[in-house]
């Protein structure tokens, strides 16, 4: 077994499983030694090749993906969209070979292994989570050849997942199966240590420590003022508890997020008894992290919190350059990804709100203008609806949403497969990838499946946020009616400059009378596929 990283990227080699297929062996044998000669490039081509003769291959899928995979890792240093684009590739492949068989160990490990190591903002960091727990469970029960898949590797892999997710007691048992399976090697060293730093109490953990009696009464009185909905009495039984241990940090954020649960509660009953109790809330949460702030200036989670809180409530209590200053410092000097990642987030949500103050702006002053209309046109959300009535049966109408925004319109395109994952015809495809064709392929597998094949005829320009809608007349590319039968609705979608990706395939059966399937993504999160036969 060969552990490396590569910027982003952490990798594993294994040993290419044994197969029927001679022909399907010999080039993974192949690839297995252009890899292990250095020679990830001329693995990839291979598989490429080897996959156009077997697409509904699933040991080629998984090796095509481990290759793809590695060579995210060899490129990262240097090309990060290159990267970017072959972990795409490479977890599109491993897609398709857990939904050829989503208990075939190989296939979930290795796009475990992806979700757990490649960046957080791809999304791939849950499913990578519940992939490699299947094969802990498998291995458990020693359903699973050592020969494959070491529990080095596993718990090595679940350790980076858990770690990112901060899933303390997870982690806490990978690192010690780190330490049992290998407590001489490195990894081993390493476990051991971060068990140790564990032990350390955090600022999350300080919440929980004791107080005096006199400010715990404080602090009860104030949760059942709280409880009967007394907002005023009941923050003032919590400024007593501060006054009594004004210097504790972990004191004031044990209040804090017990201001917030009861913010976090919305409008409630209590707002008809007392209008401004939103605002009284709101008002404190900002006086108790200013207090924590000065306590602790250099505390990115504290300093973090005030931020957000000062951005998600701007109309009460008027501080938005405040939190956009903390949550800037937090981005700048957190040592944690995941604070790095919250402060940007909201940073995002701070300067949308700023934007829509320009554009509100606009709304009360200026309505007579063109800029009010085009202000109109950009709020409305696109959507694009198909009146069936209207349409020749039999039809299959395609309706989808788009659910990632960036800074450009994403290149899309949506087509259809038959049962044996051969392109039929394509519905629709963005204007760029449609026009530049293999110059410069974005949609890899769309490229792949349909080589382009009706693409002008379908080009459009290029769709954005928003609900969707396609009619497909059950033709193929020339024109001819195809038989019934199982098809897939594929769906792909690539977005720049965030390398955000997906793609999402629908099977439906043409023939069968109002057939319908639905299924749900992260950046597609709705897509429904209706057969209409008459």
């Amino acid at each position: 077994m060969v552990i490396g990283t590569f910027g982003f990227w952490t990798m594993a080699s294994f040993s290419s499983s044994q197969l029927k297929n001679k022909e399907v062996q010999s080039a993974i044998q192949q690839a297995e030694e252009a890899y292990k000669n250095g020679n990830i490039a001329h693995a990839v081509a291979l598989m490429d090749t080897l996959l156009q003769k077997f697409p509904q291959n699933i040991e080629v899928l998984v090796h095509f993906g481990k290759y793809a995979m590695l060579m995210a890792g060899q490129v990262s240093n240097t090309n990060l969209f290159e990267a970017g684009q072959w972990a795409n590739r490479s977890y599109s492949l491993l897609n398709q070979a857990c939904a050829l068989d989503s208990s075939y160990v190989l296939a979930r490990f290795y796009r475990g292994v992806l979700g757990a190591n490649a960046p957080e903002f791809l999304g791939w960091l849950d499913q990578g989570i519940r992939d490699l727990e299947y094969v802990e469970t498998q291995f458990q029960r020693k359903a699973l050849p050592p020969e494959k898949i070491s529990p080095l590797e596993l718990y090595y892999h679940l350790a980076t997942a858990y770690r990112k997710k901060k899933a303390v007691s997870q982690l806490k048992n990978a690192l010690e199966q780190l330490v049992r399976y290998a407590p001489d090697s490195e990894f081993g060293k390493n476990a051991k240590e971060e068990l140790t730093r564990m032990e350390t109490p955090s600022t999350q953990a300080m919440r929980s420590l004791p107080a005096s009696n006199e400010v715990q009464q404080w602090i009860e009185k104030g949760k059942a003022l709280m409880a009967q909905n007394r907002i005023r009495e009941g923050l003032e039984a919590y400024r007593e508890a501060i006054k009594g241990d004004s210097t504790n940090l972990a004191l004031l954020l044990s209040i804090a997020d017990l201001v917030r649960d009861k913010a976090s509660q919305g409008y409630g009953h209590f707002i008809y008894e007392d209008q401004t109790a939103r605002s009284l809330l709101a008002f404190e949460m900002v006086r108790i992290f200013d207090q924590a702030v000065r306590l602790a200036p250099q505390n990115p989670e504290v300093r973090l919190w005030r931020g957000l809180i000062h951005v998600m409530m701007p109309f009460f209590v008027n501080k938005l350059e405040q939190g956009i200053e903390d949550l800037t410092w937090v981005y700048e000097h957190a040592s944690s990804d995941s604070l790095k990642a919250e402060a940007l987030y909201w940073l995002g949500f701070a300067y949308r709100q700023k934007s829509l103050s320009y554009w509100n702006k606009v709304a009360m002053e200026y309505q007579n203008t063109q800029a009010f209309q085009r202000l109109l046109n950009a709020m409305a959300p696109p959507v694009v609806r198909v009146d069936v009535d209207t349409l020749q049966k039999p039809v299959l109408v395609v309706e989808f949403d788009l659910g990632f925004q960036d800074v450009m319109a994403p290149q899309t395109a949506v087509w259809i497969e038959d049962h044996r994952g051969r392109h039929v015809k394509t519905l629709y495809v963005s204007g760029f990838s449609g026009f530049v064709k293999e110059k410069q392929v974005v949609l890899l597998d769309w490229a792949q499946q349909s080589q382009f094949e009706g693409a002008e005829a379908v080009t459009g320009a290029s769709i954005d946020v928003g609900h969707y809608c396609f009619a497909w007349n059950c033709t193929d590319t020339n024109g001819k009616k195809v038989k019934p039968g199982r098809y897939t609705v594929q769906i792909e979608v690539s977005y720049w400059p965030s390398m955000q990706y997906e793609h999402v395939m629908v099977p439906i059966d043409l023939g069968e009378k109002n057939a319908k399937s639905i299924s749900k993504g992260k950046r597609i999160p709705f897509v429904k596929v209706q057969y209409f036969f008459q």
